[in-house]
């Protein structure tokens, strides 16, 4: 949490059998885009999470 001013979170950390992953917060009360990003800048959650949605 952050020391001073409001309290957001500022680092999410996940751990688990090898696979940690560290998140970092940051712009908080900057205006979400509206736009979808380009591809280089998206991945697929399911490869991310090495889960199938069990459709072809």
């Amino acid at each position: 949490m952050a020391a001073t001013g409001k309290p957001y979170p500022l680092r999410l950390t996940l751990q688990g059998d090898g696979a940690d992953a560290t998140v970092g917060c940051s712009a908080f009360d900057a205006p979400v885009p509206t736009s979808t990003p380009p591809p280089d800048r998206t991945f697929e959650i399911n490869a991310l999470l090495g889960r199938s949605t069990g459709t072809a």
